[in-house]
């Protein structure tokens, strides 16, 4: 079952200008932890910024489309854009008639069933670490099969919805056990022309859906 909702802009937020530095191999552009080798590269200067781009964090009520919308009137070009709405996913099996009745939520943007990830090779091991016999082994498989077979629901929020917004909705539902997916940080990748990074990351910073601009390093 799949229900869709209409966007809504960012809410507007006071921030401070703050200047980050995130670490990238070669030409990714998706931050991730370093490790040991990169942080000593790091402690030795080995590392570069990448020109002509820099990422800007957004608030976390910010739409994909508001963002496009505004950054493209402006005249800024985006080159990668990471915005996704906060999404749960249910735990337990709360009774029908409250979920019908929690999927009529205004905040909910939408929901679906989906089948839940099964590393077979990880319950295998495990199983074979018992010492069981085959019919044993065999039985168990089975039993570990059909509890990771059940469909997980996963419902999506409006743009607008944070994370405090979601535990306030949740306290009238009592029934029903979530989990936030993580992953609720929104960013944008913007072209500038090399050499105007900072100017043009200090007007970015000017707007009120824009938390804070980051140069990208790459480590060489």
């Amino acid at each position: 079952m799949y229900k869709t909702r209409h966007l809504l802009p960012c809410k507007a937020i006071s921030k401070p200008i703050l200047l980050t530095l995130l670490l990238f191999p070669f030409h990714t552009i998706n931050a991730q932890i370093i490790g040991d080798e990169a942080l000593r590269q790091l402690e030795r200067g080995n590392v570069s910024f990448l020109e002509g781009e820099f990422i800007a964090f957004l608030a976390d009520t910010c739409s994909p489309g508001y963002v496009e919308q505004t950054l493209t009137e402006l005249g800024y070009e985006i080159t990668y854009s990471d915005i996704h709405p906060l999404t749960i996913s249910l735990v337990n099996a709360p009774p029908q008639e409250t979920l019908d009745d929690f999927f009529q939520h205004p905040g909910i943007l939408d929901y679906s069933n989906e089948p839940a990830p099964f590393d077979s090779l990880y319950f295998k091991e495990l199983l074979n670490q018992q010492k069981l016999s085959k019919e044993e082994y065999d039985a168990a498989y089975e039993r570990i099969i059909k509890s990771q077979s059940i469909p997980k629901t996963i419902i999506r929020f409006n743009f607008h919805v944070t994370e405090d917004s979601v535990k306030t909705i949740m306290r009238n539902y009592r029934s029903i056990a979530y989990q936030i997916v993580p992953g609720n940080i929104k960013s944008v990748n913007i072209k500038t022309e090399p050499g105007t990074e900072q100017e043009v990351m200090e007007e970015i910073e000017k707007l009120s859906f824009v938390e804070s601009t980051a140069l990208i390093g790459v480590i060489d």
